[in-house]
């Protein structure tokens, strides 16, 4: 199955990397990028929310990324997304959903020669200097699900899977399905609904975010998803469809934002609805299960999402 599994983000590295080695003596480099998303508010007043996004990289760019980047960098970084899964000594299972970068591009020249490094604090990069874009081709895996909010704002969630094929050292040919969770409000929420089936092929557009809520048993956990401004879905059947010859074929969406915004489009002049409606979802979604919401920012740095079969195991 032919799938696209990209992310690109430009922002900054809001504490040093960490570099380890595998017992197969592989490097391993992981950071954390931040970026910052823009938006106007009802008053008209500019606001800024952060994202943390784990990123790793491997071998000869892992040993780079040791060697050129430090808390204050800023760097472009593209890759894959991942999400891999452990137990912890109490038995609970944690999933933590990572860009596994094969790119990476130091903006504005070698951090480490700046005279002081700065504390994680003051740490910040306007969002007008910020990339966070999402783009995957892949086949839906779950009927969309539409709610309304208690504002009355629509909201879509669905799960688009997507194959990675690759090749290991001792040349066995593998393969890993990915599976995404995809959020989309207002008019392309509603359109979603009606036109994305399950086992389409689908295109989507958008950005990275998370967020975290306390379930029942005490326990904080995290959900990455990709907030859709653009999906287009299939006009021909693929290899799934036409194994299921009962699933029709939806036409092209339209989009809900333009594209360099990667926004959903609100349905009021302003787009603080947008923002607003993500602390909505997260308090409508512990009405139901009786958890206890948390949108504090820093707890991001660990984001969680659908678990997915995993081909590298890092060492915690």
């Amino acid at each position: 199955m032919q799938a696209l599994n990209r992310v690109q983000l430009i922002g900054v590295l809001p504490r040093n990397p960490e570099m380890r080695y595998m017992p197969s003596g592989t490097a391993v480099t992981t950071f954390t990028v931040l970026t910052y998303r823009g938006w106007t508010d009802d008053a008209n007043s500019a606001q800024e929310s952060p994202e943390y996004t784990n990123v790793v990289t491997w071998s000869k760019l892992a040993e780079i990324c040791n060697q050129l980047l430090v808390a204050g960098s800023k760097v472009f970084v593209e890759g894959r997304l991942q999400t891999r899964s452990w137990e912890d000594q109490e038995g609970i299972k944690h999933y933590r959903t990572e860009l596994v970068a094969d790119d990476m591009v130091l903006m504005g020249g070698r951090a480490g020669s700046a005279p002081s490094v700065p504390t994680e604090g003051e740490i910040k990069l306007p969002s007008t200097e910020c990339l966070n874009r999402v783009q995957i081709i892949g086949n839906v895996a779950r009927e969309p699900e539409l709610r309304f909010l208690p504002s009355g704002t629509a909201v879509t969630t669905f799960v688009v899977a997507t194959n990675r094929v690759w090749t290991n050292s001792e040349g066995q040919r593998q393969e890993s399905t990915e599976f995404h969770n995809i959020v989309c409000w207002n008019g392309l929420a509603e359109s979603s609904s009606k036109d994305i089936k399950k086992s389409q092929k689908v295109f989507v557009e958008g950005r990275l975010q998370n967020r975290s809520w306390q379930g029942e048993d005490g326990v904080k956990r995290h959900k990455t998803e990709t907030v859709g401004a653009y999906i287009i879905g299939s006009t021909v059947r693929d290899e799934m469809q036409s194994q299921s010859p009962s699933v029709p074929t939806a036409a092209p969406l339209s989009s809900a934002a333009a594209m360099e915004n990667i926004a959903p489009a609100p349905t009021q002049a302003s787009s603080n609805v947008v923002y607003g409606s993500v602390d909505e979802l997260l308090a409508h979604d512990a009405a139901f299960s009786g958890s206890k919401v948390n949108t504090d920012a820093s707890s991001q740095t660990d984001a969680n999402s659908t678990s997915s079969k995993n081909d590298d195991e890092i060492p915690f």
